[in-house]
């Protein structure tokens, strides 16, 4: 059974994801909960304790995707694990959304922030070493060059969600994870050897889009949205 705390972090991500960080206030989420305010600030004394604890959940989920990579695994695995990542990083897709508002706003979030960008360059860095060294990504490239492709898969990643939730709130048919990372894939594919290559072919393939409907019913979604937060206020 979950404890009073998963209630609380499971409901305000799923409102902030659906009405936005500024709709949503503690008192609506223990009015959601049918608890008092004072429970839910017994376990969270503030909203920023509460996103704090939300981005280091999504913290620790792509730790377990990329932390196997420094040590094994190959360049289809790497690209199953950014999938991976972006999946989990639209189920947090509120802190996308409102990552100035959060990183100018909330100290703690702002230094957790700048520890996780570290550590993901550091666990994508060492990746791409690895992969050059087993052979899959090309020996003449030097470390000057490996830093770039880091830096341009995480400049990647790092604009996927902003670009999900444009399209969703625009009614613009939506992507799936596996469309962004064929994009990745490409990019790869170019500092890739023909041992490389081979491992990533499936990935190259160009997906097929998934919507999670038709661009009516994502307008439509969005209009909805939108008249929820207006009525809040």
């Amino acid at each position: 059974m979950a404890s009073t705390r998963e209630k609380i972090l499971v409901t305000a991500l799923r409102r902030f994801n659906e009405e936005g960080l500024n709709a949503v206030g503690m008192r609506e989420i223990a009015e959601t909960l049918n608890l008092s305010p004072g429970n839910v600030t017994y376990h969270f004394p503030k909203k920023e304790d509460l996103v704090r604890a939300l981005a280091e959940q999504l913290s620790e989920r792509n730790d377990a995707t990329l932390d196997i990579l420094v040590n094994e695994g190959t360049l289809a695995e790497l690209l199953a694990s950014i999938e991976k990542g972006l999946d989990n990083n639209y189920e947090y897709r509120f802190l996308a959304a409102a990552r100035t508002q959060i990183l100018t706003e909330y100290a703690t979030c702002s230094e957790g922030y700048a520890a996780v960008e570290t550590r993901r360059r550091n666990q994508m860095g060492q990746a791409l070493t690895r992969l050059r060294d087993r052979g899959e990504l090309r020996k003449n490239l030097s470390d000057a060059e490996l830093s770039a492709l880091r830096d341009v898969i995480i400049l990647l990643v790092r604009s996927v969600s902003p670009d999900r939730i444009v399209r969703e709130f625009s009614g613009t048919r939506g992507l799936s994870s596996r469309s962004y990372v064929w994009t990745i894939a490409q990019v790869l594919s170019l500092a890739a050897t023909e041992k490389g290559r081979s491992r990533i072919e499936d990935w190259k393939t160009p997906p097929q889009h998934r919507s999670s409907g038709s661009a009516e019913q994502g307008s439509r979604l969005a209009r909805q949205r939108r008249q929820e937060v207006s009525d809040k206020r």
